[in-house]
């Protein structure tokens, strides 16, 4: 048996197509390179540097701790901390726009009386511990998604602006 050399073999190309597919896997593989680093970076909700935002007064008698970046319908936590002096109770500040994109699921501990006072809502806590900080925890669920926004402050201080991302 004879082997013959093919010299002439054709091979159809279109080299435009070739380009753009290449130019399509560079795009698509620098996107998820992207989505890789924002997932690691918390942008994208869940655990990461950029994920947690502390919010704090300049003589830090209030401090917040929230998370940046969240999910609908999925559970967050709000902390405040509030440094209180000889005061049995405390009046926390919380802006009525920013309170109505949540269902509040619980606040812990619980207010003992809620009131209304323009743009915002005043929950009234009772200081029975001997602790100089007072810790708040509101475990909240998102209602909307989007940029919500909105103030945190103890009656009479200087008030926190809060800014939270919802993704769909």
């Amino acid at each position: 048996m004879s082997r013959q050399r093919v010299v002439d073999l054709e091979i159809g190309q279109d080299l435009r197509f070739q380009q753009q597919e290449w130019r399509f896997q560079r795009v698509s593989w620098a996107v998820m390179l992207f989505v890789l680093v924002a997932a690691g970076l918390g942008i994208l909700g869940g655990q990461g540097p950029l994920s947690q935002a502390v919010l704090h007064t300049d003589d830090a008698s209030l401090e917040v701790e929230y998370e940046r970046f969240g999910h609908f319908s999925r559970p967050t936590r709000l902390y405040v901390r509030v440094e209180h002096k000889d005061s049995s109770e405390l009046n926390l500040w919380l802006a009525r726009g920013y309170v109505q994109q949540f269902q509040i699921q619980r606040i812990v501990p619980e207010p003992y009386k809620t009131q209304l006072a323009g743009d915002y809502l005043i929950y009234s806590f009772q200081i029975v511990s001997q602790k100089d900080v007072a810790e708040i925890v509101f475990y909240l669920q998102p209602d909307t998604s989007g940029l919500i926004q909105g103030q945190i402050s103890v009656e009479g201080g200087t008030a926190l602006k809060v800014a939270q991302f919802i993704y769909p």
